[in-house]
């Protein structure tokens, strides 16, 4: 079982919460470790998810 786990802060800076009034995303995509061959995008997307990335069953 795995999870993400993101800072309110980072969520902002990403513009996916709303901050001062400003328009945010209505959704957004998750990158687990385990997903390849993704477009660039995505790719860059996974990078800063990559350490709040928490996977529980390996605890």
């Amino acid at each position: 079982m795995s999870n993400f786990k993101f800072p309110k802060a980072l969520l902002i800076q990403q513009h996916i919460l709303m901050h001062n009034h400003k328009k945010n995303k209505m959704a957004f995509r998750v990158y687990p470790s385990w997903e390849h061959d993704l477009n660039r995008t995505a790719t860059l997307t996974q990078k800063w998810q990559t350490p709040y990335f928490i996977n529980i069953s390996a605890q």
